[in-house]
């Protein structure tokens, strides 16, 4: 229930960064790395941006195997 409310709320075209950053750590608790990526990189384009959104794409990257971009992510945080 959590997380569609959360999808529910992310979807709406005025949703921040923060919105989006607990919909992606929903996502990656669990267990999809990959949408929970997607939507943390979206977190990350919404200004202001909220911290934790980088953190949190740095662990979802990480998960897909990508090292060089949870690198970059972890950076920007």
């Amino acid at each position: 229930k959590a997380l569609q409310a959360l999808r529910t709320a992310a979807a709406k075209a005025e949703a921040g960064s923060d919105a989006l950053a607990m919909l992606g750590r929903a996502q990656l608790d669990a267990g999809d790395a990959a949408a929970a990526e997607r939507t943390l990189r979206q977190a990350v384009t919404r200004l202001p941006v909220t911290p934790e959104a980088y953190l949190a794409l740095g662990t979802a990257a990480e998960r897909q195997g990508r090292p060089e971009e949870a690198r970059h992510a972890l950076e920007q945080y």
